[in-house]
């Protein structure tokens, strides 16, 4: 304890009396600030620099620190580890089921609204031939759409030509290079006044359909340049008005139907480039109108027909690369339009 000094004040003069009082307070007040400083926490003390202490950098100076009291281990872990997502189930969704296929009588109806088919009463033909092509559109397309639509004009559809005096029909059907990829519908079988109908260069698989065989007015189908398969429907042959007639570039099989030997009026007969087999069908020798015959590029055998000789007006015959034998009929001596004969590819003799 600082000692302290008791003075008389009696016979002090006044200026003595205030110079001690003065005195006394600054004593009190160094000895208050004493120990205030000594019961203050080192925790309130300013840091001092090492390179203010005088310290080596690289001593660090003592400190007192206070650990924080330790987890249980079990309960760390629990919380070091994350709480996964409860697992969800995937749920397929459903797709969307298809809409059914309208009937016959309701395509009817839709074409009978005055806007695909005007005065639908007076061209009731037409009408038919517009529920049918509606019926057959999607089979035909494939995954290419047709803009063919009972809200559109029969005369705007694609591919779509229209014929007739008093009342229209669909003439013609000429959808060649139009990327189509679904099949040959039977189907076209009922546009019974359809005179022309082509399907070239697409992408359509299957097989040709019988019932093309109905289409008693048609004067030129093609269907090459496709990846059509199976054989040769014999009801082809019905085809008498047929003037033209190709199926080559395609995967067709079978024997050449001898039933197309009543195409009295054909000009142009192709089947290169299929896997046809058998032997040619003498009764091709009844096509007296044919100017052009290409049955190249297959697999047929036997030997060639005399009775091709009787094709007074044919200009180009080509029947190379295929397994033919025998001789060639003197009978081609008779061909005096003949332009390009084509024979190799065989196990002729002469």
């Amino acid at each position: 304890m600082a000692s302290v000094t008791v003075y008389s004040v009696g016979n002090l003069p006044t200026w003595a009396v205030v110079r001690l009082a003065v005195t006394l307070l600054l004593t009190v007040a160094m000895v208050l600030l004493v120990a205030c400083g000594e019961s203050s926490s080192p925790a309130d003390q300013p840091v001092t620099p090492a390179a203010e202490t005088g310290q080596d950098a690289q001593t660090p100076a003592a400190v007192t620190t206070t650990e924080a009291p330790r987890q249980p281990e079990a309960t760390a872990a629990v919380e070091a580890t994350p709480t996964a997502a409860p697992a969800t189930a995937a749920v397929a969704t459903p797709a969307p089921e298809a809409e059914p296929k309208p009937s016959r009588a309701e395509l009817t109806r839709r074409c009978s609204n005055g806007i695909a088919v005007p005065d639908p009463q007076e061209n009731l033909g037409l009408v038919h031939d517009c529920a049918v092509l509606l019926s057959v559109r999607d089979e035909l397309a494939g995954s290419v759409p047709l803009n063919w639509s009972h809200e559109r004009a029969v005369l705007l559809w694609w591919g779509i030509n229209l014929g007739g005096v008093e009342s229209q029909r669909v003439v013609g059907l000429n959808l060649g290079q139009a990327q189509l990829s679904g099949v040959v519908p039977p189907g076209l079988g009922e546009l019974v006044a359809l005179e022309s109908l082509s399907l070239i260069d697409n992408k359509l698989t299957g097989e040709i359909p019988p019932e093309l065989g109905n289409l008693s007015r048609l004067g030129l189908l093609q269907l090459w340049g496709n990846q059509l398969t199976g054989s040769i429907p014999p009801e082809l042959g019905k085809l008498t008005s047929l003037r033209s007639l190709s199926l080559d570039w395609n995967q067709l099989s079978g024997v050449i139907p001898h039933e197309l030997g009543s195409l009295r009026q054909l000009e142009e007969f192709s089947l290169s480039d299929n896997q046809l087999t058998g032997p040619i069908p003498p009764e091709i020798g009844s096509l007296t109108e044919l100017r052009s015959l290409y049955l190249n590029d297959n697999q047929l055998s036997g030997t060639i027909p005399s009775e091709l000789g009787a094709l007074v007006h044919l200009e180009v015959l080509d029947l190379s690369n295929n397994n033919l034998t025998g001789d060639i009929p003197d009978e081609f001596r008779n061909l005096d339009n003949l332009r390009e004969l084509s024979l190799g590819g065989n196990r002729l003799t002469r």
